[in-house]
C-alpha cells in the first residue's frame, strides 16, 4: 500500500463520498473559481479508486485539497472529525515536498494553486505567500502563462491550463496587495487572452434570481485582481516612492476611475442589496468576499485601513479636540473619501446579512468589515448633521462588537490594539454626538 513518506498510507474515504463531495464541489466553489475541468476532476478521482498501480502523490493531493475546499463551507455543526478542513489540508500538505519534485503536471500545479486558496482564508499569510510563489514558478515551467505553451493541446485542455492561470494570477496579486510584498508574475510576461465574457461551459458565471441577466464572476475578478496590481505598483512598490506628489496624484485618480468603471459594470442585480433579497448562502459567501477585496482597494488608496496606525491617531487627535468643541478644519478626509463612506456602508450591510460565515470567509473579510466601521465613525465626527448618522452609528458598533469577539477568541497584538482604537473612537463619537445634541437643546 502507499504511504506518505513514513507516515502511514495513502488513505481516502470511500469512493462513492468522494464523488458526491466533488459533484457538490463542481456545483459550488468550482462554478465560480473553475481550478478544475470537472469531467477531468471525476475521471482523477474513478482512476485513484480503479486502478490502485496508478496511484501517485500529487493526485492524492489533489483530491485532498478538493475535499478540504468543499469542507471549508461546511457549517461548524455539520462538521465531523473525519469530514474537515483542516484534515485533508494536512493530508495534502505532508505530501506537499513530493508533489514539487515529481514531474511537473497541471495537476501539481492545481494542488499548489488549490492549497494557495486555502491559506488564503487563513490569519497568517505566509504559507499563501509561499504557495503562490511555487506555484506560478510551475505555471512557468508548463508555459501556462503564455498562448504558445498550449498550442498543440486540444481546446478543453488548453481552457483548463488558461483557467488555472488566472486563477492563480488572482492570487498573486491579492496575496502581494495585502501583504505589501511585490508580485510574482510580471505583467509584460503574460500572453493570453482574459477569460472569456461568454463561456460556452458557463463556469465562473452568475445567473439572476429571475433569469434575466447574468454576471461572468470569474472575468470580473481577474480585472479587480490587475488593479490590485496596479494599486500595488502606485502604493508600495520601491519605484512608487521616487514618484512627485503629483505623479501620485495623477495615478490615484486614474485608479479611483479603474474602482468606479470595475463597479458600474456589475449589473445592479448582483449587488449588495439584490444579493441579500435572494438569500442564497453560497452567491453570498462569493459577492462577500469579491465586494470586501473592492473595498479593500479604495481603503487601501485613501489609506485608512483599521491597521494603518497614522489613521488612527489622526482619528483620535480629530475627536479629542472635536469632543473639546474646538474648531476643527478641515477635516483629515482623504481624496474619494464619499465615494468610500457609501461603499462601506453598503458592504457592511452586505457583511451583516451573510448568515454563515466560515472562517476562512472572517480572515478575508473581517479586517476590511472592520475598517469600513472605523470609516462611518469617522464620517460621524467629520459631519456630525449627515442624515445617516444614527444608522451609521449602529453598523459600526456591531463591527466593533465583531472585533471584540475576534480579539477574545484570537489575542494577537494587531487585533488588541485596533480593538483599543476602535473603543477610543466609539467613545468619542458618542461624546461629539452628546455635545451637539446639548447645543441644539439651547438654541
Amino acid at each position: 500500500m502507499e504511504t506518505r513518506n513514513g507516515k502511514g498510507p495513502l488513505e481516502l474515504p470511500p469512493q462513492h463520498e468522494v464523488v458526491s463531495a466533488a459533484q457538490k464541489y463542481i456545483a459550488g466553489f468550482n462554478s465560480a473559481i473553475p481550478l478544475f475541468n470537472p469531467d477531468r476532476l471525476l475521471y482523477v478521482i474513478s482512476r485513484w479508486y480503479e486502478s490502485s498501480d496508478r496511484r501517485d502523490y500529487t493526485t492524492w493531493a489533489a483530491i485532498n485539497t478538493m475535499l478540504a475546499l468543499v469542507h471549508r463551507q461546511t457549517p461548524p455543526e455539520e462538521a465531523t472529525p473525519s469530514k474537515n478542513t483542516a484534515k485533508y489540508t494536512n493530508n495534502a500538505q505532508s505530501v506537499l515536498t513530493n508533489v514539487v519534485m515529481e514531474e511537473t503536471t497541471l495537476l501539481s500545479v492545481q494542488v499548489l494553486v488549490g492549497m494557495t486558496l486555502l491559506f488564503q482564508g487563513v490569519q497568517d499569510l505566509k504559507p499563501a505567500t509561499m504557495l503562490i510563489a511555487m506555484a506560478i514558478r510551475l505555471v512557468h515551467q508548463l508555459g501556462l502563462h503564455t498562448r504558445k505553451g498550449s498550442e498543440h493541446l486540444d481546446s478543453n485542455l488548453t481552457l483548463e491550463r488558461y483557467r488555472v492561470f488566472w486563477i492563480a494570477y488572482i492570487l498573486d496579486r491579492d496575496i502581494s496587495m495585502r501583504t505589501k510584498q511585490p508580485p510574482i508574475q510580471r505583467e509584460m510576461d503574460i500572453d493570453l487572452e482574459w477569460p472569456s465574457a461568454d463561456p460556452q461551459d458557463g463556469a465562473g458565471v452568475f445567473i439572476a434570481a429571475d433569469g434575466t441577466s447574468s454576471f461572468n464572476f470569474f472575468l470580473s475578478r481577474v480585472q479587480l485582481a490587475q488593479i490590485q496590481g496596479e494599486i500595488y505598483d502606485a502604493m508600495y512598490s520601491t519605484g512608487s516612492r521616487a514618484l512627485s506628489n503629483q505623479e501620485k496624484l495623477e495615478r490615484a485618480a486614474g485608479l479611483r476611475y479603474r474602482l468606479d468603471d470595475w463597479f458600474y459594470h456589475v449589473p445592479q442585480q448582483f449587488r449588495s442589496e439584490a444579493i441579500l433579497s435572494v438569500g442564497e448562502v453560497n452567491s453570498s459567501r462569493y459577492f462577500g468576499v469579491l465586494f470586501a477585496t473592492h473595498l479593500f482597494c479604495r481603503i487601501s488608496m485613501c489609506q485608512v485601513h483599521v491597521m494603518e496606525t497614522r489613521w488612527l491617531q489622526t482619528l483620535q487627535d480629530f475627536g479629542r479636540d472635536a469632543v473639546r468643541g474646538d474648531a476643527v478644519s478641515p477635516t483629515p478626509s482623504p481624496v474619494g473619501w464619499h465615494e468610500v463612506v457609501n461603499e462601506c456602508r453598503e458592504y457592511m450591510k452586505l457583511f451583516a446579512g451573510i448568515e454563515q460565515k466560515d472562517p476562512a470567509f472572517i480572515w478575508m473579510t473581517a479586517c476590511t468589515y472592520i475598517s469600513a466601521g472605523v470609516c462611518l465613525i469617522a464620517n460621524n465626527m467629520f459631519n456630525p448633521y449627515h442624515e445617516n448618522m444614527e444608522y451609521d452609528e449602529r453598523l459600526a458598533n456591531i463591527s466593533f462588537s465583531f472585533l471584540d469577539d475576534m480579539a477574545q477568541q484570537v489575542p494577537l497584538d494587531g487585533l488588541k490594539r485596533a480593538q483599543e482604537s476602535c473603543q477610543m473612537l466609539q467613545h468619542q463619537a458618542y461624546a461629539v454626538r452628546l455635545r451637539i445634541s446639548n447645543q441644539d437643546s439651547c438654541h
